[in-house]
């Protein structure tokens, strides 16, 4: 994880910013944007990679400074007592799948282009 990269300042932000809508804790990666060695704050410009998990993200930014990798959550995850690690955005959603009808969920996460349970990109 301690992968140092020389950033390009003729890079194009807008194609490294992740495009499109998501849900995200905005307490929790408040918290989670500095860098995870000098400590400085990190910026959505230097997204380097987005992967997407369900409804959270995890987002490789490189940090201005001291040019570290980072991996920033964009929600809390948990850890199963079957080892594997869930963002918690994800649970919610099964279990509100559970209790609603799965047309109107679908429904809502492609009208508000939100990226929907299973949507890779």
């Amino acid at each position: 994880m301690r992968k140092k990269v020389k950033i390009s300042p003729e890079s194009d932000v807008s194609s490294t910013i992740p495009q499109g809508n998501r849900i995200c804790n905005f307490a929790h990666l408040a918290k989670e944007m500095f860098c995870k060695d000098c400590q400085k704050p990190l910026c959505f410009e230097n997204v380097e990679k987005e992967t997407i998990h369900g409804h959270a993200s995890v987002l490789a930014i490189h940090c201005k400074e001291c040019l570290l990798l980072n991996e920033v959550n964009t929600g809390k995850k948990f850890q199963c007592p079957n080892g594997y690690s869930v963002f918690g955005v994800n649970t919610r959603s099964v279990l509100a799948a559970l209790h609603c009808d799965v047309v109107i969920i679908t429904t809502w996460f492609s009208t508000t282009e939100t990226v929907a349970l299973g949507q890779l990109k």
